[in-house]
């Protein structure tokens, strides 16, 4: 990691090439969003939030989620 911020990662990665011997980097940075500005972003673009849950289950979404899921409907 090159860079951490409270809402996303910046990161390098290295990808050696094992017959080139290449070496091939990449520049990448991650952004989370919250619940509130994904469904913000979706109701903008014309979708309504039918469910949210925090796995696949649909369960509460809480700090504790490692995903975010959203059924939706344009």
């Amino acid at each position: 990691m090159t860079g951490v911020q409270p809402d996303r990662v910046r990161l390098v990665a290295h990808n050696v090439f094992l017959d080139t011997g290449d070496d091939v980097t990449v520049e990448s940075e991650l952004r989370f969003h919250s619940r509130q500005e994904i469904t913000r972003t979706l109701e903008r673009a014309g979708f309504t939030l039918e469910q949210g849950g925090g796995d696949w289950q649909r369960h509460t979404i809480t700090l504790a989620s490692h995903v975010m899921v959203f059924v939706t409907r344009a």
